[in-house]
């Protein structure tokens, strides 16, 4: 998905909300916000929305001089996600049907975004996964896909959500013994997206081989990726893309893929026909 006039005034919105967590002062928060402006005045709009979310998210990592600014949620809804592993487990195995519960979890989990507006806290996972619909639903086709699969690569999106996904990737581990399953991380940190200290922290590697997909960019960039992670996608017979970012980057890409996300911005939502906010299970176009 190429970048979108749409793109410019919420990627300004995420750069003054981020920076209103930071600790500067307004008249530095000022010069981020004229140096970014003066980058939008000449974008290139062949570049994917998560390019600029890239270019926004090094900006303030730069300026504030700090690599991860996020860490600190990261490590607070990675944890108290977790350590209720077994209480959504069990959600999920006593379910009418175990596999479409694990998967409307990790859509639900893909709430967990702040280089978005959404807003979120605990308590908004829990309704969503008692109330929520799934609007677009190939979760079944996705499940006959995983069945004739044997290289599975899941790429990873959003701290928190992560223990969402290794709840479905115990589940068809558990029902499909013979898969070979590699999972995705950021190279670096990016926003609140997962890197492989976030893999560790949850224990993804008791059913995946975790791997980096060598950029950092909030998405999956094809062209940047590292040369272990095209291996790895190159062979890979069914992909399972999780969030918008990696929609927004691979949309366009010609591979088995699945994308599991929450519609978070009108073009996503208006390129699915759905509503802002909608669950989405779909097949690659």
């Amino acid at each position: 998905m190429k970048l979108q006039n749409e793109c410019l005034p919420c990627a300004l919105n995420s750069l003054v909300e981020n920076l209103n967590k930071t600790k500067i002062d307004n008249n530095k928060k000022k010069h981020i916000i004229s140096d970014f402006l003066k980058y939008l005045a000449d974008v290139d709009y062949s570049i994917s929305p998560p390019e600029l979310g890239r270019y926004l998210h090094n900006l303030i990592k730069h300026k504030v001089e700090n690599t991860d600014p996020f860490k600190e949620e990261k490590i607070f809804y990675n944890h108290h996600l977790y350590e209720k592993y077994d209480y959504f487990k069990n959600i999920i195995l006593t379910s009418i049907n175990p596999f479409f519960m694990a998967v409307k979890m990790s859509i639900v989990g893909n709430i967990i975004d702040f280089g978005t507006n959404n807003k979120f806290d605990l308590n908004t996972i829990g309704n969503l996964i008692e109330s929520s619909e799934i609007t677009i639903d190939k979760s079944e086709q996705l499940k006959e896909e995983i069945g004739k699969a044997n290289l599975i690569l899941y790429l990873g999106d959003n701290a928190g959500e992560i223990v969402f996904d290794k709840l479905l990737i115990e589940y068809i581990k558990n029902h499909y013994s013979n898969k070979e399953i590699y999972f995705a991380v950021r190279e670096k940190p990016i926003i609140n997206d997962i890197t492989k200290e976030d893999a560790d922290f949850v224990g993804m590697s008791d059913f995946a081989e975790v791997i980096s997909n060598g950029y950092d960019i909030p998405g999956t960039s094809i062209e940047k990726s590292s040369p272990q992670f095209l291996r790895i996608y190159n062979s890979a017979d069914l992909i399972i893309s999780k969030g918008q970012g990696n929609f927004e980057t691979l949309d366009e890409e010609s591979k088995n893929i699945f994308f599991l996300l929450m519609a978070k911005c009108d073009l996503v939502a208006n390129y699915f026909n759905v509503q802002k906010g909608s669950l989405i299970v779909a097949k690659k176009r």
